[in-house]
């Protein structure tokens, strides 16, 4: 079956639910294979979602998805409910993630950017200082003063990276 993504398999499960199809039943037609036994689990749905879902999707999404699936099956047979309701409040949690995940690469987009830039910015201070024929790399490499600095920037250029690498990781965690 071909990858149709987690909004696309929400929009089917609706469509078939709506036309008169039964959970079950709905589910199975996404997975594009019957179950051996009536009956939705959670690994059930997990699987059905994941059979449509690309790689890349799957990791940001699946896992939220099949939690969010599975309770609105699970308040919908229990309560009553109209499920196609019910999806369609699994629809908005996903559109609202998604729109999240967006705002967030974009607010990061400028400061990675930033970040690349000035972590080029000694060898490109460098390079320009040879092509201006001030050696620079001799100064660095000759005398003991050179190494000293050479040592010295070195070792803030590497605690400069690891602290940026963390707060990217940190904010990128939450």
């Amino acid at each position: 079956m071909p990858t149709i993504g987690a909004a696309a398999c929400v929009a089917a499960l609706r469509a078939s639910v709506r036309s008169g199809a039964t959970l079950v039943q709905a589910f199975e037609e996404l997975q594009g294979a019957p179950f051996a036994v009536p009956e939705l689990t959670r690994f059930r749905i997990d699987m059905a979602v994941r059979s449509r879902c690309s790689l890349q999707e799957q990791h940001k999404h699946v896992d939220q998805l099949g939690v969010e699936l599975h309770a609105a099956c699970t308040l919908s047979l229990q309560l009553g409910c109209e499920m196609s309701r019910c999806l369609e409040a699994v629809a908005a949690s996903l559109k609202r993630r998604r729109l999240l995940d967006d705002l967030r690469t974009n607010a990061f987009a400028m400061p990675q950017a930033t970040v690349k830039l000035l972590m080029a910015l000694p060898l490109l201070t460098v390079m320009l200082g040879e092509c201006m024929g001030a050696h620079p790399l001799r100064f660095l490499v000759e005398d003991v003063k050179g190494w000293m600095c050479l040592g010295f920037a070195g070792c803030c250029y590497a605690v400069g990276w690891y602290w940026i690498r963390r707060l990217m990781r940190q904010e990128h965690v939450r």
